[in-house]
């Protein structure tokens, strides 16, 4: 089964490129990792660790290993006493940092607000203009 799966993956890739970003983003933790690190020039472990709440020493390990497979952040090895590792994201990991501020700004708005806002049906890039003031306004004008 494990091998249909991967035969699988190029196909759905090429179809979907949101099946891709998810799979590469998908999970608990790793946009928030994502996130945390854009505030920071660069973060040590523990550092990152104390600024996630509830996440386990495993499973920040298993992130950070797959946000550096995929070149979205950087592990760097500091030689010093005591030696120490820190971690940045990469200048690929920038390009969804416009991505992850709409979803800290939609996360913000109160449960009662959601509704009024999908009965604009608008897309969702006009949404996050007209709400957040987001600098997509240059795409609103097709000319």
């Amino acid at each position: 089964m494990k091998d249909q799966d991967n035969n699988m993956k190029p196909y759905f890739y090429e179809k979907c490129p949101v099946i891709r970003a998810l799979d590469i983003l998908g999970g608990k933790w790793r946009l928030a990792i994502i996130w945390e690190l854009s505030r920071y020039d660069s973060m040590r472990y523990n550092e990152l660790k104390r600024h996630l709440c509830g996440i386990t020493n495993i499973m920040l390990t298993r992130s950070l290993q797959a946000l550096e497979q995929h070149d979205l952040i950087t592990r760097k090895e500091i030689c010093q006493i005591p030696p120490h590792v820190e971690y940045s994201i990469t200048k690929r990991c920038e390009a969804l940092l416009p991505a992850l501020e709409i979803i800290n700004e939609w996360g913000k708005l109160p449960d009662w607000l959601l509704p009024s806002i999908l009965e604009y049906s608008l897309p969702p890039r006009v949404i996050a203009h007209k709400i957040y003031n987001h600098p997509y306004e240059a795409s609103l004008n097709p000319e």
